[in-house]
């Protein structure tokens, strides 16, 4: 058996952003991945986001087509809006279902930010998000 999977396309980036307290456990409290494309103009060609812990399963957020041809700040946002809508976090020991849904959005916004400079020829680093002071609106 071979799995055969294609380059990426030219303009293509990605990135995996989340928020962990402590790296013994190695359990994210938020997760967002996103990959992009961008066109010859800068603008956003193609996009897909995905969340993780903040649904039963990774959640792929919908609602992205709309958001080709944007510039990738107001993709960025776009998605973050979405992402923090379509969210459907529980509360635990590490983080409340309203601290999640509010992070969340602010993960995906900077997942497709991170992507699109990568996308742009850009070589970063992302850092573990820990204690970053993302707060949810009182």
């Amino acid at each position: 058996m071979a799995v055969h999977i294609p380059a990426p396309p030219a303009r293509c980036g990605s990135a995996y952003i989340r928020l962990e307290y402590r790296r013994a456990m190695e359990i994210a409290v938020v997760g967002a991945a996103a990959v992009v494309t961008l066109a010859d103009d800068g603008s956003v060609a193609t996009l897909a986001v995905a969340l993780t812990a903040v649904a039963p399963i990774i959640l792929s957020v919908t609602g992205l087509d709309a958001l080709v041809g944007l510039g990738v700040t107001g993709a960025a946002a776009a998605v973050g809006e979405l992402a923090a809508t379509q969210a459907t976090p529980i509360s635990d020991v590490r983080a409340s279902d309203r601290y999640r849904r509010h992070t969340v959005g602010v993960m995906a916004r900077r997942a497709v930010e991170a992507a699109a400079r990568r996308a742009g020829g850009e070589t970063i680093a992302i850092p573990v998000n820990r204690a970053i002071g993302i707060g949810a609106p009182s």
